[in-house]
């Protein structure tokens, strides 16, 4: 996937993403790399929505936790 991004191949780093949360919904690195690829693709929502759900899936680990709230912080949401 990292060889995608580097390639700016939004839609393939994004499928891959997807199969790597089909394979295993509780995975929170599947949503991050979900979350990262939105982000850098403009898609706000599902980077959200994918920062949210890597917190829920794993609520202690600091860098999560980290990365959603920059997001908010970024997208001009402070109402979490």
């Amino acid at each position: 996937m990292l060889e995608l991004i580097a390639n700016l191949d939004w839609q393939k780093a994004a499928a891959e993403a997807a199969r790597s949360i089909e394979l295993n919904p509780n995975l929170p690195n599947a949503y991050f790399a979900r979350g990262d690829v939105a982000l850098m693709a403009g898609d706000f929502a599902t980077a959200r929505e994918a920062s949210f759900k890597q917190v829920e899936l794993d609520p202690h680990a600091t860098f999560n936790r980290s990365v959603a709230a920059a997001l908010l912080s970024f997208l001009g949401d402070h109402s979490e």
